[in-house]
């Protein structure tokens, strides 16, 4: 009878569960998700991505505003966060006025600079050969420089339609900031879920708005400072190479290099060998090289805590699924990505591969203050 009823038993049991798959495998899969996801979708997420970094900024701004005292008294929050919003905003629209106003005069001057650069491969002539020069020199008579700066005109429309629509992101979530705060605990239905959510918001925030506080101050430093060498020796086109630097400083490695090639191009082309390319290129290159490797690095410490290859592969993979937007953004959204993951047990193994010394940055270890 017993045994009959232990038969009975084993016949109703119910199948034993599936083994679950590893979290390494549930990673992988996700990003594989992701990644055509945001490929596909990157009309909608370059704009929303840029302006989550411009509101990271302008409330970065906007804090440090609040502390200036006026009479005794300190700024409102309302009217620092306007102030610091028409701050980074009126700059950028400067910047694209600067630069589009200077394009009809580099077009003027296109014929003059395609003489002095077939003057400077003659030259080049006798260390290169006379075939290399040749063949050099036939490439550059089918480059067309009216056409590829009227190239560069063309998108303008678009350009501004996705700068507007920035704007309006960054408006918003300025007005939604405090109310967001108040409706997370409703919306996942308990205060402790709300509280590791906003605490890992916290820590997104402010290691990114470090990042981009001191990213904006030592670009703008290399800016001016090529900006002064350019003006001292006198090459063209100072204010909008000076511009073009500060905005791919913001790029790792690919923004140094650029910063100390193209200065010393346009020093070359106007001048020749003579002293001022020399100066441009020796001491305007070793300034930058300052700025980045010495001056960045005192101000940014473990800020990010990246390694060296996650940030030229998060270079390579975000400039291939965005193209240039991508580039500019890799390092902040590889940062935000590595905070994620160190938040769930399936991710963390990517989080710990993407950090310098193997020490994930938790949601706890960033304070308030480390951001200032």
């Amino acid at each position: 009878m017993i045994s009959e009823s232990k038969v009975e038993a084993e016949q109703e049991a119910p199948p034993a569960a599936p083994p679950s798959p590893p979290p390494w495998f549930l990673g992988l899969a996700s990003i594989a998700i992701l990644l055509p996801l945001l490929h596909y979708g990157r009309d909608f997420f370059v704009p929303l991505s840029i302006a989550v970094l411009l509101f990271i900024l302008i409330v970065a701004i906007g804090e440090r505003t609040r502390g200036i005292t006026i009479a005794g008294r300190g700024i409102p929050g309302w009217a620092a966060h306007v102030l610091s919003m028409t701050a980074v905003f009126g700059f950028f629209a400067g910047a694209i006025r600067v630069i589009t106003g200077q394009v009809a005069e580099m077009s003027a001057a296109a014929p003059v600079y395609a003489t002095r650069l077939g003057a400077r491969i003659d030259n080049l002539s006798a260390a290169i050969g006379q075939d290399a020069a040749d063949r050099l020199r036939a490439k550059l008579e089918h480059f067309d420089v009216e056409a590829a700066l009227s190239s560069l005109i063309a998108p303008a429309g678009a350009v501004l339609a996705t700068a507007l629509l920035v704007f309006f992101y960054v408006l918003f979530m300025l007005a939604e900031r405090e109310a967001f705060a108040r409706k997370l605990p409703i919306a996942l239905g308990s205060e402790a879920r709300a509280e590791r959510l906003a605490r890992a918001a916290r820590t997104i925030s402010i290691i990114v708005q470090r990042y981009m506080w001191i990213n904006t101050r030592t670009s703008a430093l290399a800016a001016a400072v090529l900006y002064a060498v350019l003006k001292l020796t006198g090459v063209d086109f100072a204010a909008p190479l000076s511009l073009l630097i500060f905005f791919t400083a913001f790029i790792p490695t690919v923004g140094t290099v650029f910063g100390i090639a193209a200065p010393a191009v346009f020093a070359l082309l106007q001048f020749g060998f003579a002293w001022p390319f020399w100066f441009v290129l020796i001491v305007g290159g070793a300034l930058r090289l300052i700025i980045d490797n010495v001056i960045q690095p005192m101000l940014a410490g473990r800020s990010l805590d990246m390694s060296s290859l996650a940030v030229m592969l998060a270079l390579a993979l975000w400039g291939g699924l965005w193209g240039l937007a991508g580039a500019f953004l890799s390092v902040p959204l590889t940062a935000v990505f590595m905070i994620v993951c160190a938040q769930f047990p399936a991710l963390r193994l990517f989080a710990t591969l993407l950090s310098a010394d193997g020490a994930v940055v938790s949601r706890n270890d960033v304070s308030d203050e480390q951001a200032r």
